[in-house]
């Protein structure tokens, strides 16, 4: 049997994973699908706050023109009935922005049937 030459403590916000290396690299202690959660999770997670990220652009590009908008991404569904009520210049499309988040909250639920 080989010997563990490193132990490391991956904490999360609801669990922790152990895992341990021996002398050349090789994982010793997990196994393989662990580990395809484990990166699925981690996808998840950066779809999310990408997601996030954009909506708050989104949010702070109207609000330069005195368009609030609500708190949250399900806001993002009503956008073009919320644009109708408060025009803006011609030049500025938030289109593209609103397709992103869509196509995060479709990668995201992909995830989730996947993960969850």
């Amino acid at each position: 049997m080989d010997k563990v030459a490193l132990i490391g403590i991956d904490l999360g916000k609801t669990s922790f994973h152990l895992h341990g290396q021996d002398k050349a690299g090789r994982m010793m202690f997990r196994k393989k699908s662990q580990l395809t959660l484990s990166a699925l999770h981690r996808v998840r997670e950066a779809l999310i706050k990408d997601r996030t990220s954009t909506i708050n652009q989104i949010h702070g590009f109207l609000l330069e023109f005195g368009v609030s908008l609500p708190v949250g991404h399900a806001v993002i569904k009503r956008l073009p009935a919320l644009l109708a009520e408060h025009p803006l210049p011609p030049r500025f499309d938030v289109a593209p922005f609103s397709r992103t988040v869509k196509g995060f909250h479709k990668s995201i639920g992909n995830r989730d049937e996947i993960v969850l």
